[in-house]
């Protein structure tokens, strides 16, 4: 079969802030429940080596303006704030942008009376000694929005862009480079040191003075450096907003593990993204080059009880959509009885035809009211024609906490053979079904899943002519002097062959 090479020239750094809100404990449950939900939005990640996972959640399409819910629209419109020129406010919470991104702060947003900005501040390389040289200061340019994206062309110099894109469920901030030559060398002192970073700083300004790295909360007397994810939380413990573990990788499928920099001066959190300049200027580095923490999974658009199962019903399933401490419950289940299946199906998936399943994670967010006296009696994946799989992947005992808890993963078939078909088809899901031994209260938040699997091999390849990708039918290369028909192209990565072409 003929096989596709889409060739790319140019290289796109994203850095990626994500910012998740969640529902406060104690909202009216009145209000979420009156709310509806949008279709998928769907993330794909590159593994690496052909690998991808395939993700999405659902989001608001109404947002509560107080006193009734509105349709949510995000498109950027002229701000009535006169300390910014562009707003979205008709969205799950209201965020505003200057023109300018020199006159910090340069993007603010609030949520249910808690403010956060941001500021971006210099791209410069550290060396292995600590010493930092500057690349670029963010410039004096023009902003200008572009339906829900905010624009800074050359705000780090010609061909160094930064963007901001407003989702329902989070804001994200992009660096993009255009081309490597836009990117200088470092100073030949740091070349001898080695171990060079290149680092995006950003300053964040928030009223919460709760930030949890590696499950602690952060001593801000102290710089603290993590490549785990850091969780921003109010008062009460609940997320304000989050930065996801940050990657890096590239368009040939290499894949980097990046850092986190922390400082902390009044309510200013100074935040650096440190790349390795090793990994981005190796020769093999394939272009587009991603740095970009963002993480995702796939919500379900349908939660239901299922009575093929058990004895007692879930009430409220469709609470169990969305993270928002609005739940899916089983009250009063009585000492011993089996509950009914939680059926979450519909799930939105779109893995590419021919593609690879490498494994399926899911994860349940819930907890008890009776800690340690909660047992799963079955968790099951629903396959596309509405049957359950054999393979039965409960935990037993329920931890106390609420968490997320994960059955299977990136390797994880579930004793199933899978095609991109059946984990599209809407009836794809997973059931969950419990015991209580004491008549307690059991609570699921949430249910997500991840679906890994490796990339089926374009179909035929392509050639830039004229500033034109032409289709090329077949290859061929001159062998002494006699033109051969080429079945196979491999190129050399990382000291790895690997094949880009075959018929």
């Amino acid at each position: 079969m003929k096989k596709k090479l889409i060739l790319f020239i140019s290289l796109i750094l994203i850095i990626v802030i994500g910012i998740f809100v969640i529902a406060q404990q104690g909202e009216e449950p009145e209000v979420t429940e009156n709310a509806t939900y949008t279709d998928y939005r769907i993330n794909t990640f590159d593994l690496g080596n052909g690998s991808f996972a395939q993700t999405s959640y659902l989001g608001y399409v109404n947002y509560y303006n107080g006193s009734e819910f509105m349709p949510i629209n995000t498109t950027m419109v002229e701000s009535s704030d006169p300390l910014f020129d562009y707003e979205v406010i008709e969205g799950v919470y209201q965020a505003y942008f200057k023109s300018d991104p020199t006159w910090g702060p340069v993007v603010k947003f609030i949520k249910d009376g808690i403010e956060i900005t941001f500021q971006p501040m210099a791209l410069q390389y550290e060396g292995y000694y600590g010493g930092l040289e500057e690349i670029y200061m963010v410039q004096d340019v023009v902003g200008a929005p572009d339906g829900s994206n905010f624009l800074y062309k050359n705000a780090y110099g010609n061909g160094i862009d930064l963007q901001y894109t407003y989702y329902n469920e989070l804001l994200k901030e992009n660096l993009i480079i255009s081309q490597s030559s836009d990117l200088p060398s470092p100073p030949q002192y740091m070349i001898d040191q080695g171990n060079i970073t290149l680092n995006l700083d950003f300053v964040l300004e928030t009223n919460s003075n709760h930030i949890v790295i590696e499950g602690v909360e952060w001593d801000k007397s102290t710089t603290k450096e993590t490549s785990n994810e850091v969780y921003i939380k109010n008062e009460s413990g609940n997320i304000l907003y989050y930065l996801p573990k940050p990657y890096a990788y590239d368009s040939y499928g290499s894949v980097q593990l990046l850092e986190y920099q922390f400082k902390k001066q009044g309510n200013s959190l100074y935040v650096t993204i440190k790349t390795p300049y090793s990994w981005l200027s190796d020769f093999s580095r394939g272009y587009p080059v991603y740095i970009d923490p963002s993480t995702g999974y796939r919500s379900p658009g349908t939660v239901v009880n299922d009575a093929s199962y058990g004895v007692v019903p879930w009430l409220y399933p469709d609470d169990a959509k969305t993270s928002n401490n609005v739940y899916a419950r089983l009250p009063g289940l009585r000492q011993g009885a089996t509950s009914q299946y939680l059926k979450a199906t519909n799930f939105g998936f779109s893995v590419p035809t021919g593609a690879e399943i490498d494994g399926i994670l899911v994860q349940f967010e819930r907890y008890p009211n009776t800690a340690g006296l909660v047992y799963e009696t079955e968790v099951r994946i629903v396959k596309a024609d509405g049957s359950f799989g054999l393979d039965d992947k409960q935990t037993g005992l329920w931890a106390a906490a609420e968490a997320y808890y994960s059955y299977g993963g990136s390797a994880a078939s579930w004793s199933e053979f899978w095609t991109a078909a059946n984990i599209n088809d809407a009836d794809f899901g997973v059931v969950l079904a419990i015991v209580d031994d004491v008549g307690g209260i059991a609570y699921v938040d949430h249910i997500r899943i991840t679906v890994y699997y490796t990339e089926p091999g374009p179909s035929n390849f392509y050639i830039n002519i004229g500033d034109t990708w032409q289709d090329a039918e077949q290859i061929y290369i001159n062998i002494g002097d006699v033109w051969q028909d080429v079945e196979l192209v491999r190129v050399n990565i990382g000291d790895a062959w690997q094949t880009i072409f075959s018929i």
